[in-house]
């Protein structure tokens, strides 16, 4: 037996896929059981096997899921040994070091996968010599979790032109196509389609339509029979084009109207300053850009009324164009991830910021972070803030977790590379129970312990999803052509 089995982690250099169902329990993650510090105290070469001494476990080999636990009995401790469970330390430097981790309540091993891959827990006990030895071990095999649990439900191909941004409102997917590339004398084209989706075994597409075909669509977002489209408006000139809002009756979605257009008033929208967002919530409009937000009352979507705005300043940096990351409105609170340069500095940066949206006609800044050095330029969507209790997760390369409960000190809690944009890219991250969802062939992250993030899920779906929406125990995934539902309720109903 190798002297080098004794660590509750032997991290195998090549990981490999397992072509096997999970062998532990599937149902939940004990709370109780935490990853045990590392210890150094005892070396590799100090632990022997002892022959005279042993304990006798239920189980010795387990297979299971990562983020899944397993509880091993200790049937039989010979001679009441005093066990313990040397850990390794951190070596590898990626996000999921252990293969495997564990602890001893009693006369149970409570044993987690951690990461995929191969490891083993060792049970040790201190020698009459003094030495460090074993008296027991736990082969681990832990895999990631594949499509079989987040089955897809259906698709249609909805467009061939691409696609630029999702909503949804009640039983209704708008999608927004972005059309032709934008060339002087020719319109873009942009297309909606509007898809029922109250039937998830067969979604129709009712209708597609283009609402001006001179209209370049950045974002959209919905209600309850209207929709509302941001688009940049065509001037003489592409320097002078800005951006405006249409709204759009869809309570009849075979007759969509245009009932209202709506220049930005207030805040440059300028086409060179970068791609812009517009988000709904509770009767009020929120137009943002890389300059600004602008806030308009829409209880009566026939006639928006503006309610206030607050323009961008960072004392000391400046701001490249498309220097736009990510915007989303929860509450009385606004959260904005903008790429910013310190002058004469590098490297480049993302700024994290929240705004008190509570007064419109008087917003204010409460707090901003500096998250992460941007190196990869252009790699990131614009719809990566998601909001969930007192965390905000915020891609722009890495995945970062912070802690906005204080929102006028907002903290990094972590920054995982399990979601690095050298390993995929996704256009759009979701989160609903504990797990982050992202956009590259549906990989998924369980962040129910923000510091040691675990990707749970394989992905395979073989489709690029650019835009994710939840729809009770279902994901709508919208790509470049094709408009999928996948079956979630695995993940909406786990108990972590």
């Amino acid at each position: 037996m190798s002297q080098k089995r004794v660590m509750i982690v032997i991290v195998v250099g090549i990981l490999f896929f397992w072509g096997c169902s999970g062998g532990g329990k599937d149902s939940t993650i004990d709370n109780q059981a935490q990853t045990v510090n590392p210890d150094a105290s005892g070396t590799v070469d100090d632990i022997t096997p002892s022959p005279n001494k042993y304990v006798r476990l239920s189980h010795e080999d387990l297979i299971l899921y990562v983020g899944e636990t397993f509880d091993v009995t200790i049937i039989e401790n010979k001679d009441s040994l005093d066990l313990g469970i040397l850990t390794a330390d951190d070596v590898t430097g990626s996000d999921n070091d252990f293969v495997v981790s564990a602890e001893i309540n009693g006369d149970i091993v409570t044993v987690k996968a951690t990461g995929e891959g191969y490891g083993q827990v060792e049970l040790t006990y201190t020698g009459e010599d003094g030495h460090l030895r074993s008296a027991a071990h736990i082969d681990v095999v832990a895999n990631l979790r594949g499509p079989e649990f987040y089955p897809l439900v259906s698709e249609i191909d909805h467009t061939g032109d691409g696609i630029n941004c999702m909503a949804r409102a009640g039983h209704y997917v708008y999608i927004c196509s972005p059309g032709k590339v934008p060339e002087w004398g020719k319109p873009p084209d942009c297309k909606i389609y509007i898809i029922d989706i109250r039937d998830v075994t067969n979604p129709v597409l009712v209708k597609s339509f283009i609402v001006d075909p001179n209209l370049s669509l950045y974002d959209m977002d919905a209600s309850d029979g209207f929709i509302y489209v941001l688009g940049q408006v065509p001037d003489t000139s592409l320097a002078n084009d800005k951006i405006g809002v249409r709204i759009i009756d869809v309570r009849n979605p075979d007759t969509p109207t245009v009932i209202c257009e709506y220049l930005a008033q207030n805040v440059p929208f300028y086409y060179h300053d970068g791609p812009s967002h517009v988000e709904y919530q509770n009767n009020r409009l929120y137009l943002h850009s890389s300059c600004g937000l602008e806030v308009l009352d829409v209880i009566d979507p026939s006639n928006p009324t503006p309610m206030g705005y607050y323009s961008y300043s960072y004392p000391g940096y400046w701001t490249p164009d498309f220097d736009y990351r990510g915007f989303s409105v929860e509450g009385n609170y606004a959260y904005i991830a903008r790429y910013v340069e310190r002058q004469g500095e590098t490297p480049r940066k993302t700024v994290f910021s929240i705004l008190d949206i509570s007064d419109p006609g008087n917003i204010m800044m409460t707090g901003s972070t500096d998250i992460h050095p941007f190196t990869i330029y252009g790699s990131v969507g614009k719809e990566n803030i998601h909001i969930a209790g007192k965390y905000a997760y915020v891609y722009d390369g890495p995945l970062h977790i912070i802690d906005i409960e204080d929102p006028y000190n907002p903290l990094v809690v972590t920054q995982t590379k399990t979601f690095q944009y050298d390993k995929f890219n996704p256009q759009d991250l979701f989160y609903n129970n504990g797990f982050i969802f992202s956009g590259n062939g549906l990989k998924i992250l369980d962040v129910t312990h923000p510091e040691k993030s675990l990707q749970v899920s394989a992905g395979g779906t073989n489709q690029k999803i650019t835009e994710l929406e939840l729809y009770g125990n279902y994901l709508l995934a919208a790509g470049p052509e094709t408009f999928a539902i996948y079956d979630i309720s695995f993940f909406t109903n786990y108990s972590h």
